[in-house]
Formats: structure tokens, sequence, C-alpha cells
């Protein structure tokens, strides 16, 4: 026998309903209404919101509570749920809400409701919730677990408010290299919006690391070089420079064993920085040395003057004593003063020759050895920025030999650098000339002895680091920056392709058509590329040019079947109506890269020419392809809806419900197939599911016609009050559907 827990009747047969979440028996099918959601969940699991926000929020974080994944819908239902409460006007939810988060970090609570709150507040647009996620980070920092802490830097740094910048800034201060590693990539993002002063912050960070936390400081540093590797050049090469001023050595040693290649070079880098600036300042000390001469000359002839006078007057004394002294004086020469005078130098020397100097020249010499082994070894490093960073190195120790072993390099680059730092070195590196010119290496030795080929492999140097330099403005939209770069190397060649082409791209992306044109058009004076005709039909048909872009485009697809030039036919086309001609151009397109986006449009194409069924076999692929695009399931599901086949249409709906559940526009049209299935009760229910889930949608005008569906369907179920209750409400939020015949 079964019993209904609810009404407590027995019934022969299994006729209990069990709750869709948690399986328990929660009544029969009988003492239950069909549709509702009373029907379908417990009162624990009931999405229905209560009208007690205190009970409602507690409803939500209860499920939080249980055993439930971040994956699962009914997490991400309690998440959307709570940030609804919480971004309400009044503001009572929210503070329910960080009250509840707030207790939830001083005891062992489950990690997903801390993961779920975290989720909640991440939605929100409040300076209410920094306190409560900074205090979080504090009790982070001080009891060492760091769980959640890349998603709370993220929180303060999505709010974006002064109060939370500065909150950021607080947090820097912390001696803990986890949360330093958060603050600066955010550091790095804020400062990417113009909110911050990167280079600023970063040596900020950097001295209180040397002032107060030297256990840190490797860790730290080893996080700013890498950070420099993604920033504006020019913050990083201040930066860099501003760490090889600093008594930063013995830091950065700790980096030659990463594995980032990027970290190595700019270690290397530094530490080439610093030897240079030591050269500098030994230099600097050699041109005091004939001011000292001089001060020296003077002193000797001031010594002599003196010398001959006493010389003079005491000849007589002298003369008369010698006898008498000469004995003693003997004596007391070799057996007192001297001899205590000799010791005392002995011990000296031995003292200085044993200790200070020998403790510290040892350790010295010592660490500058492993250094410069080490950095010596990364020579035959893989990444050519290492390597010229190390012949840099080298060149700052004089360690020709080691260089002497780069001229045969693989990278142009390093090969010059090398060959740069013999030429320089002068009569220190004459022995490795003397090599280069008697050896087989054709390039070195033409380097070398050709003015003319230094000047012209140097230029090209310096139009590579212009490059470099443009496509580091340019990927961070510093558009005005990267043209001034790719000027400066058409100031060096005037005839390089390359900067004609980015300067006509960036030129059209910022909407000034004409420039744009302009070095299109040099562009192809140079080189008749691809390229060039692709740019010069898209800044044409921005111009509205058309016939002139569909020339240019032609052009490039006769040198290389490329996606843009297909993409941009294919627009023209379809707005000019010729349809076949647009499809064509997609349909190549689709053979270079299957895009969603383009499926449509070739299925609107064939719709607007009346070819239903290809239409529909068009959205059929894109569904294939795309699964998880939602668009194809609504467009399909239209036209099967039009063609009367709502048998095929409600079962495309039910799959896209199944995948998409929360999506409002999919329940309202599968609600609709099953009122015009006759399936009235399974209607009602879908629209009541989708009013609980999304109270902003029950005042919506664009889904007043779910209320309509829903006002048909209660009344053919015989619910009158109820049905007209529901069509006022759709014809008050849209008068047009009470004017449909």
């Amino acid at each position: 026998m079964y019993v209904c827990p609810k009404c407590g009747k027995e019934y022969k047969k299994n006729v209990l309903r069990k709750c869709d979440y948690c399986k328990k028996v929660i009544g029969c099918d009988y003492c239950l209404t069909s549709g509702t959601l009373e029907y379908r969940y417990c009162d624990d699991h009931n999405p229905k919101p209560k009208k007690n926000k205190g009970e409602e929020i507690l409803k939500f974080i209860k499920i939080f509570n249980g055993d439930v994944a971040p994956d699962e819908p009914l997490y991400k239902h309690a998440v959307l749920q709570l940030t609804k409460i919480a971004n309400e006007e009044e503001g009572e939810g929210l503070n329910k809400i960080i009250n509840i988060f707030k207790d939830s970090t001083k005891v062992d609570v489950s990690e997903v409701l801390i993961e779920g709150l975290i989720d909640v507040f991440k939605n929100v647009r409040s300076d209410e919730i920094i306190e409560p996620i900074a205090e979080y980070i504090d009790n982070s920092y001080l009891n060492d677990e760091f769980v959640y802490l890349p998603e709370c830097i993220e929180l303060l740094f999505k709010i974006k408010t002064n109060k939370a910048v500065e909150k950021i800034r607080e947090l820097s201060e912390y001696p803990s290299v986890e949360i330093r590693k958060q603050i600066l990539d955010v550091l790095s993002e804020i400062s990417q919006e113009g909110e911050i002063n990167l280079e600023s912050e970063i040596l900020k960070i950097y001295d209180e690391i040397l002032a107060g936390r030297p256990e840190y400081a490797v860790g730290e540093i080893y996080d700013l070089i890498a950070l420099f590797t993604d920033i504006d050049y020019r913050v990083r090469d201040n930066s860099v420079r501003e760490l090889a001023d600093k008594d930063s050595k013995k830091e950065l040693l700790g980096f030659l064993n990463s594995s980032n290649p990027q970290i190595i070079g700019y270690t290397i880098r530094t530490l080439a920085l610093k030897n240079e600036l030591k050269n500098n300042d030994e230099k600097n000390n050699d041109g005091n040395i004939k001011e000292d001469e001089e001060i020296k000359e003077h002193n000797i002839n001031e010594s002599e003057e003196i010398k001959e006078h006493n010389i003079n007057e005491s000849e007589e004394i002298k003369e008369h004593n010698i006898n008498e002294d000469e004995e003693i004086k003997d004596l007391d020469v070799d057996s007192k003063e001297p001899k205590d005078i000799n010791e005392d130098e002995e011990i000296k020397d031995l003292d200085v020759d044993s200790k200070e100097p020998k403790d510290i020249n040892e350790d010295e010499e010592i660490k500058d050895l492993d250094v410069d082994k080490k950095i010596s070894e990364y020579i035959k490093h893989e990444d050519g920025f290492v390597r010229e960073n190390v012949v840099s190195y080298l060149k700052s120790k004089g360690m020709y030999d080691k260089i002497f072993e780069a001229i045969s390099d693989d990278s142009t680059n390093v090969r010059i650098s090398a060959l740069d730092a013999l030429l320089e070195g002068g009569e220190h590196a004459k022995e490795y000339i003397d090599k280069i010119q008697g050896g087989d290496n054709e390039y070195a030795k033409n380097y070398i002895t050709n003015e003319e080929m230094r000047y012209a492999e140097n230029v090209k140097r310096e139009i590579d680091l212009h490059s470099k330099y443009a496509k580091d403005f340019a990927n961070y939209s510093e558009d005005e920056e990267a043209i001034e770069e790719y000027k400066e190397i058409l100031k060096i060649d005037k005839n390089n392709a390359y900067a004609y082409l980015n300067l006509g791209e960036i030129y059209s992306k910022i909407y000034r058509y004409k420039e744009a044109e302009e070095y299109a058009k040099k562009h192809l004076e140079i080189s008749k590329d691809s390229e060039g005709w692709n740019l010069l039909g898209r800044i044409y048909n921005s111009k509205g040019m058309e016939k002139e872009a569909i020339d240019a485009f032609k052009k490039s697809l006769a040198i290389e079947n490329n996606f843009l030039s297909h993409r941009f036919l294919g627009e023209i086309e379809q707005r000019a109506k010729n349809f076949d001609e647009a499809i064509k151009e997609y349909n190549a397109l689709l053979k270079i890269n299957d895009i969603a986006s383009i499926r449509s449009r070739i299925s609107e194409i064939l719709r607007e020419q009346g070819k239903k069924e290809d239409a529909m076999n068009e959205l059929q692929k894109g569904i294939d392809a795309f699964p998880d695009e939602i668009e194809f399931y609504k467009d399909l599901s239209m036209m099967l809806m039009d063609v009367q086949k709502l048998s095929d249409a409600e079962k495309l709906l039910r799959t896209a419900y199944r995948k998409f559940p929360y999506d409002a526009e999919t329940a309202g049209m599968l609600a609709s197939i099953l009122f015009q299935l006759h399936k009235y009760s399974e209607s009602e229910y879908l629209i009541r599911k989708v009013f609980a889930e999304n109270p902003d949608v029950v005042k919506s005008e664009e889904h007043a016609i779910l209320h309509e569906i829903l006002g048909m369907s209660l009344g053919e179920q015989g619910k009158m009050t109820e049905a007209t209750k529901e069509l006022k409400t759709a014809r008050h939020l849209n008068p047009s559907l009470g004017k449909r015949p």
C-alpha cells in the first residue's frame, strides 16, 4: 500500500509525487494540482518566491547548504533569485545577505554557501559589499586560507568605485605573496582603463618589499617582472631601470631559474643595466685622477722647500754630534722603533690579507662567478629575447670570449648584438675581431668590414623595435601612439609596405577614412597583395562606395582566398537583394570558417526568397554545428509553427527548454505550442514557472503574450476567474492584444 503524506489516503498502486530536486515524497496525484510548482517541488525546493524576504533568503541559503554543485540549475537559480533580492531598491534584502555572509565567514560552513554568496555579490553594484569582502580577505590572510581570494579581488575590481580602488591599494600592503599576486593583476586591469598610474603603484609595492619584507621579496619581484611583460613598454622599461638602480641584485638572481623566457630575459637585462651603472661610476672616478695628481705634485714641492730649510739649520748640530750619536742611532734603528713598526705593519698586513678582504672578496667573487656562469649558459637558450639580453650582460662584464660564441646565432638580432659588442670592445676584443677576419663566417666578416651592411642591419633592428612598440600600443587601443610608431618606421624606410598597411588599418578603425584610403593605396603601390586590396575594399564599403568595394574585394580574392573578402562581398550582395550571389559568398566563407551568424544569414535570405524548406534545413545544420546557440532552436521552431508542424516544433522546443531552462522566451514559445496542442495544464505550469523565476517578466510589455496564453489555458480548464484576471493583465500591458481578431 502507498500512503500519501499530504492527504493520508492509501493506494494500491504508486500514485505518489516526488520533488523533482530531492526526490522526497510530497503528495499524491489527486491532492496536488497538476501544473503547479507545488506539484513538482517540496517546500524547501519550491522556487516560487515567498512574501517574507527573510524567509525567502533563508530558503535559497538552505539550497547552498544542501548537496548542490555550482554547475547545477538549482544553484544557478538560487544565485539569480538572491541577486534580484539584493538589487532591490530598499536595500533590506542586501543587508540581510551581507549579514549572512559575515556570519558564514566566521564559522565552519559549506564552501558552496561562500561561493554562492560571492557569485551573488558579483552582480551587485554597491559599495556596501566592499567592507564584508575586505573583512573576508583579512580573515583569509590571518588563517592562511586563500580559497576564494582571486574571486574577492576580482569582485572589488568589478565594483570600480573610488572606494573599491582605495581598498585594493590598502590590500597591497599585506605581507602575503598570494594577495600581492592578485593585487598586481587587478592593478594591471585598472590601469588599462585609466584609473591609476600603474608604474607608480608597482614601484610603490616594490619599495615596500625592500623596506620591510625581504622574506617575500623574491616572489614579489618575480611577479613584478612578469607584469612588465604585459603592460605598456614604456612603463616596463622605466620600471626595469628603477629596479636596476636599487640594491635588488640578490632578489633578482632567483628569477634565472624561471620557466618564463620573458622573465629570464628581463632579469638578465636588469643585471646588465646594474653592471653598466657600476662601470659608468668607475669611469667617473677615473676622471678625478688628473686632479689628484696635481694636488700631489703641489704637496711634493712644498715639502721640498721645508726639507731644504731644515737641512741648512741642522747642519752644524748634525756635524758636531755625528760621531757620538751614530752608534746610538744605529742601535735604535736596528733594535727598537723599526722593529716595532715592522712587526705591527706585518701583523696589520696579515690581518688585512687574511680577514676582511678574504671574507668579503671571496664571497663576492663566488657569487659573481655563479651568476656569470648561469647567465653564460643562457647564450644557448631557445628564446632569442633571452639570448640577446645575455649578450648585453656579457658585454657589461667584458666577457668577449662568450660573446664570440653568439656571432653564428640563428637570430639576426642576437648576431648583430654580439658583433656590435665585439666592435665596441676595442683593444679588449681585438683578438676576436682578428678571428672573425681569418675565419669562414661570411656574414660576420662582411658585417665588421662593411659599414653599409652594419647600417642596413641596424636599421632593420630599429624598424623591428618600432613595429613591436606599435603592436603593443595597438593591443591597448592607444591608437595615436601606434600611429606615431609606424610613422617613425616610414622616416627610416619610406617604402615600408607593412607600415602603410597598418596605418591604413588604424585610421580605418578610428573612422578617419581619408587617411586610411591614402595609406592603403600607398601600400598597394609597393605591394599589390590580398591584404591591401581587402583593406581598401573595407574602407570603400564604410564610405558607401559599394561598386569600388566589390572590385577591391574581388581583386583580393583573385590573389588569395580569404574570409573577410567573402564576408563583405556577401553583405554587399545581400543589401543589394542579389541573394544567390550573397549565398554563394557566404557558403565560400563557411568553407574557411564555420560561423553561426553566417548560417543565420543564409537562412534569412532563403526565407526572404520564400524557400522555407531550404531555410529550415539550414537552421537544422546550424543546430547540428552549434548545439548551444539558442537562436537556431527558436528560429526553426517559429518556421515549424508557420507551416503547422506543431509536433515537430514541440519536440524541438522541449530540447531547447532542457538546454536553456531559464530562458523566458523559449519557455513562453513552448507554452504557446502546448496550448495549441490542447495541453493546457502543462502550458499553465510552464508560464507560472517563468513568472516565478523571472519577476521582471510579469510586468513586461514584451512578455504580455504570456499572460494571454496563461489566461486562455486557464479558461480551457474552466478556471474562469483566474483566466479573466490574466487576460486583463495582458491587455493592460499591451492594449493591442485585445484588438486582435
